[in-house]
């Protein structure tokens, strides 16, 4: 799998959005400073972790990671850098640790944003963040013992 260039800090807090008449848009992404050339499961194992619920995460990540090499294939001229399913495993090995730069402030954030909004909607939201948390937790734990086994199995 070839390296491309990646943001290294792509996550919810990093998107700027604008308000459109037909909705949001993404208006900007900010914070560049850890840009490099690496694996582009890096940046969507965090983009999918923080702005998707577990539920939705679970049902659509492969989907998601289906249509972004799609992407990626009409716009690269030539081969494109890697196939979809070294894609989709490399989201699988990174999403322990995509998870643990994720999980610490997951909350902080959450609180931060709930300040603005009006106490009836409050709880749905820490609802919604016990969720994420909850299969953030599990999932981590699903590939950690997953990955575990693909390296015993691996030839060396």
């Amino acid at each position: 799998m070839k390296d491309v260039m990646i943001h290294g800090d792509l996550w919810s807090a990093n998107l700027m959005w604008k308000k459109t008449p037909k909705g949001f848009q993404l208006g900007r992404i900010i914070d560049f400073q850890l840009a490099h050339f690496g694996c582009a499961a890096e940046d969507l194992t965090r983009l999918l972790i923080s702005t998707l619920s577990g539920k939705d995460r679970r049902e659509h990540w492969e989907s998601l990671l289906e249509k972004f090499h799609s992407y990626l294939v009409k716009y690269c001229d030539g081969e494109p850098p890697y196939t979809v399913e070294q894609l989709k495993e490399s989201y699988r090995r990174f999403f322990p640790l995509a998870g643990a730069f994720i999980l610490p402030i997951m909350d902080p954030v959450a609180k931060i944003g709930a300040r603005k909004v009006a106490a009836n909607e409050k709880d749905a939201i820490l609802q919604t963040l016990h969720e994420k948390t909850q299969a953030l937790f599990e999932d981590m734990l699903h590939f950690t013992k997953r990955n575990r086994e693909v390296r015993k199995t691996a030839k060396p």
